[in-house]
């Protein structure tokens, strides 16, 4: 998803986890890709700015926004 930091005024990538998955192992395994993305550092993976929980349950991290195209329209155009 697409979203405004309105605290820094920048769009945001928001990556959240399914509802039907906020309570099971994968999301101590999402805990811990925010957790490890959050401390690499390398050109071709987006910094993560946040991570938190959304109203439903679900959790969720923010990252750079990388602008282009999507996966799903690349493929479509091969």
């Amino acid at each position: 998803y697409q979203a405004l930091d309105r605290f820094l005024d920048r769009r945001v990538a928001v990556k959240a986890l399914q509802a039907r998955l906020a309570d099971s192992e994968f999301a101590r395994r999402f805990a811990d890709e925010a957790r490890i993305t959050a401390q690499l550092q390398h050109p071709s993976i987006p910094p993560v700015h946040d991570v938190g929980v959304l109203s439903d349950g679900r959790p969720f991290l923010a990252m750079k926004l990388i602008k282009g195209r999507n996966l799903r329209d690349l493929i479509k155009s091969q």
